[in-house]
């Protein structure tokens, strides 16, 4: 049942928030540094568009802490993992904060929809996260502009279940930009489905593969028909599929206990001659981190790996102190040949349980290192082989053992500790967005007081808190020297 204190309406509504009143400084970035933000064939300015802090949100939002609204109507349809349910959504911007004008407000936005639930361990709570994707009439895709980002069609309604401050995913895809690549643009919102209030949400994008988002070429369908090398985004998240599809979402690596899953080109589009490329690459490169040239200077995982994404996809997952670091939700790249045959690995993605959010495999721990995760086992997985895949895949392993790449890390670290994770800029970022979820937070706390024990008030605090002495610690702790 809704609040008390929430008016009903007579539309489905969902309130989406015009997000950042504050974006902390930018490094500039050169040509070598934007993982599926500007491959090679991209121009400069389509990768600093796809690549740069999000300042429209900062644009949108300034001097008000009142967030936009979606309205969605279901009809009474209820909203199910795996199934689409059809529906209309509008879009207010303007309000006066108190849910009681939408009536009379204008609608920027009004497209049918289709919603499924998304994720695994928020599908099993009350407060679900939503896929939403926009339609048309025929039930087709369509690209559509919302809240001032890119058009597109695919999108997360994120729920924020397990994250007390509603922050966690907004900040590490806004570091992702400010280090220089490509992630999800985000919006907070709150949420009526039905006439229910549903409180706060955070609008993401999807990771697709478009000139604003994962900028590759398309691949060859063939080697006869031109370039097959090149762009792919492949997954790891333990499999997206069965053993038993007709039409197989994942592969198992012949080499390592390793499940993969097609992402761009989709797993019902890609094609044999594609798919037989892919693999093979994926299990080269495997096969050369399991030999003796693992390292070599000429031949070894410098040749085949984008190592600036590398690096900074290193320094995010350990700062985080994510669980899920380096065995799912992870997306990988590979580039064509004509920029450089290189496997890049992003855009961030699902950073709901990181920053302490989770306790198992020592998530609080802010003097723990993720890359060592293996010493708790592994995880299952349906496919047999392998049965169960490593927290830790061995490639990582071997990189975090590396001196050279320490040097990297180190030099990296230093680099972005002068600017985006200065202590200072992260806290100022943290109050900015604090401040616009003064109105909305308050309303989320009432709707969902059974699932948030204690509430959002204090939890910003503590991820201040929690940042600092994992930075500290981090200063102090991670291998490597860089030159003057």
């Amino acid at each position: 049942m809704p609040n008390a204190s929430i008016p009903r309406l007579t539309r489905c509504l969902v309130i989406v928030s015009g997000l950042l009143s504050f974006t902390a400084c930018h490094i500039p970035v050169g040509p070598n540094r934007t993982p599926g933000g500007s491959p090679g064939g991209a121009s400069a300015a389509s990768a600093n568009q796809s690549a740069r802090p999000d300042r429209q949100q900062g644009a949108r939002s300034a001097g008000t802490s009142n967030l936009p609204v979606f309205l969605i109507d279901l009809n009474g349809k209820q909203i199910a993992k795996g199934v689409e349910t059809v529906g209309e959504l509008q879009v207010i911007e303007d309000h006066d904060g108190s849910l009681k004008d939408l009536a009379s407000r204008e609608v920027t936005t009004q497209s049918p929809v289709s919603l499924e639930i998304h994720g695994d361990s928020t599908a099993n709570i009350a407060k679900k996260s939503y896929r939403l994707e926009l339609v048309d009439h025929r039930q087709k895709d369509r690209d559509l502009p919302l809240l001032g980002l890119p058009p597109g069609s695919d999108w997360v309604l994120h729920s924020c279940g397990f994250d007390q401050t509603c922050l966690r995913n907004v900040l590490v895809y806004e570091l992702g930009r400010q280090f220089g690549h490509y992630a999800p643009r985000t919006r907070f919102i709150e949420l009526f489905v039905d006439d229910e209030y549903q409180g706060l949400y955070v609008l993401i994008e999807r990771v697709r593969r478009d000139n604003d988002r994962v900028n590759l070429p398309r691949p060859a369908r063939t080697e006869a028909d031109g370039d097959i090398t090149g762009g792919y985004i492949f997954k790891m998240d333990l499999g997206e599929g069965r053993p038993t599809d007709q039409v197989a979402r994942d592969w198992v690596s012949p080499v390592t206990p390793t499940v993969y899953s097609y992402h761009y080109p989709r797993f019902d589009q890609i094609t044999g001659a594609q798919k037989a490329y892919l693999r093979d690459h994926v299990s080269r490169f495997e096969a050369l981190m399991r030999s003796g040239k693992w390292n070599d200077a000429h031949a070894g995982y410098r040749q085949w790996l984008h190592l600036p994404s590398w690096v900074d996809f290193a320094l995010m997952q350990e700062l985080s102190m994510n669980p899920d670091a380096y065995f799912k939700s992870v997306y990988l790249q590979k580039w064509p040949r004509a920029m450089g045959d290189k496997l890049a690995i992003g855009p961030f993605w699902d950073f709901d349980l990181a920053f302490g959010a989770a306790e198992f495999r020592h998530a609080r721990n802010v003097e723990a290192w993720g890359h060592t995760m293996n010493r708790f086992g592994g995880e299952h997985v349906l496919y047999d082989p392998p049965g169960q895949v490593p927290f830790v895949p061995e490639y990582w392993e071997r990189l975090w053992a590396d001196a050279a790449f320490h040097q990297d890390l180190r030099c990296r670290w230093q680099e972005l500790r002068q600017g985006p994770l200065h202590v200072d800029t992260l806290h100022t970022m943290i109050d900015g967005w604090v401040e616009q979820l003064a109105v909305a937070l308050p309303r989320d706390v009432a709707r969902w007081s059974d699932l948030r024990e204690d509430g959002h008030h204090g939890g910003h605090e503590d991820l201040k808190v929690l940042l600092s002495k994992r930075l500290s610690w981090m200063d102090a702790n991670l291998p490597g020297t860089c030159a003057a």
